[in-house]
């Protein structure tokens, strides 16, 4: 069970700003296909290899496809890449079955959790626990988890406003306290009766990642090379001009040319009408480390 927990002591803060910023190289992209809107995110294949590596065996054998986002935290985080959406409704939605863990992957922090990045949950007390769940920085989270468990290994970031947008979108949604980890749990299309009244939660309530892959490289056309262009030989002679009149006005042996018999003028080509184609908040994160918190049970069975 993965949780994050209080802010850094304030002794610790002054560590982040040591952290190294983010890739200049371009890495993979992979794409997270979300009932709410596309996320484009860059991994950092050279800062955060493990991870990387980690994180695509999940996307390209596609454990990540149909999942929950289980936790929102606005102003903090988004997590997901734990449970699984069947096909079926449920009460409570932590009855959903889990994508099944890889094992866990080496610490490697380095790149600062700030907006936009995605890094891997953990164990409390246990840097190297990470293994499926991941989570996307809703702020700048640097000062509480880039110190925090040996710090939180972000290992990509979202390129564009657009994904910005969604994760934000998803962090506007109301959460309602379901069995954890789902105390947290985000939903469209329900309410504070319907949760009240124990209505299940489905396709049309979760948060669920349709599906996540990489996005292909496109091969780079080779630029052709420039022919260069050949000097003009200096002693070479130039062409003599070509008389434009063959015929001599002045030489009475130069004969007129006829005209064509019969006509007088010139034939009539016939004018369309022209040329149509001349237009061309640290404080209130204290809940525990991502995925998990204390439990709110309901004593509801799913």
């Amino acid at each position: 069970m993965n949780r994050v927990l209080a802010p850094a002591a304030p002794a610790l803060l002054a560590a982040a700003a040591c952290l190294a910023p983010a890739p200049a190289d371009a890495g993979t992209m992979v794409v997270f296909d979300t009932v709410l809107g596309d996320i484009n995110v860059e991994l950092f294949d050279d800062e955060a290899p493990l991870h990387v590596a980690n994180f695509l065996d999940y996307v390209e054998s596609g454990d990540y496809d149909g999942t929950i986002i289980h936790r929102s935290m606005p102003g903090f985080v988004i997590q997901g890449g734990r449970y699984l959406f069947d096909g079926q409704d449920r009460v409570e939605p932590n009855l959903y079955p889990e994508v099944p863990s890889r094992g866990t992957v080496q610490n490697e922090p380095g790149i600062s959790n700030t907006r936009g990045t995605i890094a891997l949950a953990k164990q409390p007390d246990d840097p190297n626990s990470g293994s499926r769940e991941w989570f996307f920085n809703l702020a700048d989270n640097s000062a509480n988890l880039d110190n925090q468990n040996g710090g939180f290994t972000v290992f990509g970031q979202i390129v564009d406003a657009a994904g910005l947008a969604v994760i934000d979108a998803i962090a506007a949604l109301p959460t309602f306290a379901f069995e954890a980890p789902f105390e947290d749990g985000p939903a469209r299309n329900y309410s504070d009766s319907d949760y009240e009244n124990f209505e299940p939660v489905g396709t049309d309530e979760l948060v669920i990642i349709n599906g996540i892959s990489v996005v292909a490289e496109e091969p780079e056309t080779p630029e052709e090379p420039e022919t260069p262009i050949e000097p003009m030989d200096p002693e070479e002679p130039e062409d003599p001009e070509t008389p434009i009149n063959p015929f001599d006005p002045e030489d009475p042996e130069t004969p007129d040319v006829p005209e064509m018999p019969g006509t007088g003028e010139s034939p009539d080509t016939g004018d369309d009408g022209g040329n149509p184609s001349a237009v061309p908040s640290p404080t209130a994160f204290a809940a525990g480390l991502l995925g998990l918190g204390l439990l709110a049970s309901r004593r509801r069975q799913g």
